[in-house]
């Protein structure tokens, strides 16, 4: 998207035009290789995201040869353009509703993974000294409602069931953490944080090929096929031969094989950051300023960057799509939640994307139902945590050969009904919440006095 705003007097005020805040202040990954010739190895893993970098990660630490094939560069995709929350919490799924869905034992295998995804990502951080400005400083779910204050409450308890540090913020608390008075309580998870996710993806793949992973840029797939016992991945210049093949290329993934093909639908997100804040203005109206993400069906979010820009994201609408309009719609949200802020002009907006699956669960495919060719499609708007833990099951079920290591059940794709309607559902679903968001008894100043 490559668009101006300009004030009436014809002024350029901002630039939409798709660079992120993070391309902008992170290195890039130094390999320059373009697959231009024919390879060989144990697994081809097709997509630089986080899912594709954290399964070679895990799988060179197995001993696996592994190639990793990438259209840009790492990062290039929807990992580069997130806003860098490390959330380990569902999207809506709680711990007692996943174990209904799958079963006592592996709901409870799926719940452990996801509530120590952030802790898992951090590790891995540390274990091989990744440069990405993280912040491991907890992550908070905040709720406004009477009614979402108590389902929180009740999902704050079924984390701590399985002994998760997970806290139950009373008003005066979550104002301390976050600063914006609106909200009535929250959690607290103490392992989540934020982090540059184009910085952690850099630093993904120069570790990677620091392991001795081929990692080829540049170099979009454009056929899957299977030769004998094989499958090659083919590109317009070379070819990898493996034993093995991992999909974690979103949109990529549905146009490689015809089981993928409708089975997840892209969010469009519109990722924005301020002008550098004073520490003053972070103490008076930020509290303790840790990253959230509330429980409102017109969700915000915010978090500090490493520099003290407020960063905070604006979903894909069906009536803001012009540049002036998502300008005007992400200045009057960051107003409303932060009144105390003088002027805290936008300086950077950014299109993002979220691949949503049905169910809005990570999941992993095995297209042909067998164990060498698996797609991962687990972002939902949790990508960063979810994706490099999904990369250690993987790495974990291709050394024991057995589906039944994978804390996430493989399963067969499933096309979503009436897709093309379903591709205008997000955007119609968040115009729907942010018109009813203006008449919520939750966000009216009398209901705000009088708690």
């Amino acid at each position: 998207m490559a668009v101006d705003t300009r004030s009436s007097s014809g002024e350029r005020v901002l630039d939409v035009d798709g660079a992120s805040l993070w391309s902008r202040s992170s290195n890039r990954f130094s390999g320059t290789q373009v697959l231009d010739s024919e390879e060989s190895a144990d697994v081809a893993i097709v997509g630089g995201g986080l899912t594709g970098l954290s399964t070679a990660l895990h799988l060179r630490e197995k001993g696996y040869e592994c190639v990793v094939i990438e259209a840009g560069k790492p990062g290039d995709g929807a990992t580069g353009r997130a806003g860098g929350l490390v959330a380990p919490d569902f999207v809506i799924d709680t711990v007692a509703s996943i174990s209904q869905r799958f079963g006592p034992r592996q709901g409870e295998r799926f719940a452990r993974l996801v509530g120590s995804s952030a802790k898992t990502t951090f590790d891995l951080i540390a274990e091989y000294r990744i440069d990405c400005q993280h912040q491991q400083q907890g992550f908070v779910v905040p709720a406004a409602s009477k009614s979402a204050t108590r389902s929180l409450d009740d999902r704050g308890k079924q984390w701590r069931s399985l002994g998760f540090p997970v806290t139950t913020l009373d008003e005066k608390g979550t104002h301390a953490s976050i600063g914006t008075s609106l909200y009535r309580t929250a959690l607290y998870f103490e392992q989540g944080g934020a982090l540059n996710p184009l910085a952690y993806a850099t630093g993904l793949a120069e570790t990677v090929s620091g392991m001795g992973a081929r990692v080829f840029v540049n170099s979009p797939v454009n056929e899957l096929r299977r030769v004998g016992r094989r499958w090659r991945v083919l590109t317009n210049g070379g070819s990898v031969d493996a034993e093995r093949v991992v999909l974690a290329a979103n949109d990529g993934n549905l146009k490689l094989h015809p089981a993928l093909q409708n089975t997840a639908v892209p969010m469009l997100v519109y990722e924005y950051a301020t002008r550098v804040l004073t520490t003053e203005e972070v103490r008076h109206n930020m509290g303790s300023a840790l990253p959230y993400t509330d429980r409102q069906p017109y969700l915000f979010t915010a978090r500090l960057d490493s520099e003290s820009r407020l960063i905070s994201a604006l979903p894909g609408l069906l009536t803001a799509r012009r540049a002036g309009a998502i300008l005007s719609e992400a200045s009057s949200r960051l107003g409303r939640f932060y009144p105390g802020l003088d002027s805290p002009s936008v300086e950077c907006i950014w299109q993002g994307v979220a691949y949503l699956n049905a169910d809005l669960l990570p999941a992993i495919y095995a297209p042909e139902g067998t164990l060498d060719l698996l797609a991962v499609q687990a972002c939902n708007g949790r990508g960063i945590a979810l994706n490099t833990a999904v990369g250690r099951e993987i790495a974990s079920v291709f050394e024991s050969d057995n589906e039944d290591t994978s804390s996430i059940p493989i399963t067969r794709p499933k096309k979503i009904r009436y897709y093309k309607l379903a591709k205008r559902t997000p955007a119609m679903l968040m115009t729907i919440a942010r018109i009813g968001d203006r008449f919520s008894k939750a966000w009216t100043r009398d209901d705000i006095v009088n708690r």
